[in-house]
């Protein structure tokens, strides 16, 4: 059961994350200065997290009758987040005929 539950979630994380990050947030739109050509180049930081807590108790009531097989309470909290950032790295440029990376100082 719990390798379905975990399935499950991967795919949805994986249809999310399909639909949210593209080239087009890695690779901006170029600009042209002075001649020359400069791509924006940015990484994308996809962070995951969660957490549960609970407890309870339980019996399994193991006896003759179908009413008394299971019974017991319990009570729990759960949470999940994402977050998705995209940070600046770069510009590349083909001035010498090959990409370079010119990388942003942002300190």
């Amino acid at each position: 059961m719990k390798n379905i539950i975990t399935d499950e979630i991967t795919k949805k994380l994986a249809t999310t994350l399909n639909s949210t990050v593209s080239a087009n947030m890695i690779f901006g739109d170029a600009i042209e200065l002075n001649g020359e050509q400069f791509i924006p180049v940015a990484k994308v930081v996809i962070n995951l997290s969660a957490d549960a807590e609970g407890g309870g108790s339980g019996n399994a009531g193991l006896k003759s009758s179908f009413t008394n097989m299971a019974k017991g309470g319990g009570e729990g909290k759960a949470g999940s987040g994402v977050k998705i950032a995209v940070e600046p790295v770069g510009l590349v440029s083909s001035k010498s005929g090959e990409p370079t990376l010119i990388p942003l100082d942002c300190s």
